[in-house]
């Protein structure tokens, strides 16, 4: 009967530990996931901006966004956009309450912040290519991190068993 209860025992730590681990990586997975809907939403502001000649509030009202938080920053997006002085203090308020809505880390945040320092200045056609481009670099971020994120992953899936086993170990 011990013994059944130590088997019990070293399979639920072994279990809790990885769902641990398994915790940290959905962070990074939602992570992703609002970084993907932000490359949709520049892709979608591309088209709508430049192609068919629309106001920015008339495009982040006619999105359909999947996550309220995307909508909370395209709206920033817009007032900043709109209000904007191209300081440093404005982009740095800015790029901290994307860090705070999105968690998506800084190097992504100061890509699409660009957006803020020629939308509305420049003609259709070089708006074009400016989006096009940031759409480009955030795309190379996104697939960067997201090997990152597959191989932390990886490693905490077996780091995850190693500790689980360790403990069971020495608990029972």
């Amino acid at each position: 009967m011990i013994i059944v209860i130590k088997i019990i025992l070293f399979i639920l730590i072994v279990i809790i530990i990885r769902m641990i681990f398994n915790y940290v990586s959905e962070a990074e997975y939602k992570k992703i996931y609002n970084m993907k809907e932000l490359i949709k939403f520049t892709e979608h502001l591309q088209i709508f901006s430049c192609e068919m000649k629309m106001q920015i509030n008339e495009i982040i009202d006619k999105y359909l966004f999947k996550d309220s938080n995307i909508q909370k920053v395209c709206k920033e997006l817009n007032s900043y956009i709109n209000l904007s002085k191209n300081n440093d203090l404005t982009r740095d308020k800015f790029m901290n309450y994307i860090k705070e809505q999105l968690l998506t880390p800084d190097e992504f945040n100061k890509i699409f912040i660009q957006i803020v320092d020629f939308y509305g200045y420049s003609a259709s056609e070089v708006l074009s290519k400016k989006l096009a481009y940031i759409q480009t670099e955030m795309l190379k971020y996104v697939n960067e991190f997201q090997i990152q994120a597959k191989e932390r992953k990886d490693f905490f899936n077996k780091i995850s068993i190693l500790i689980g086993v360790l403990l069971a170990i020495l608990l029972i």
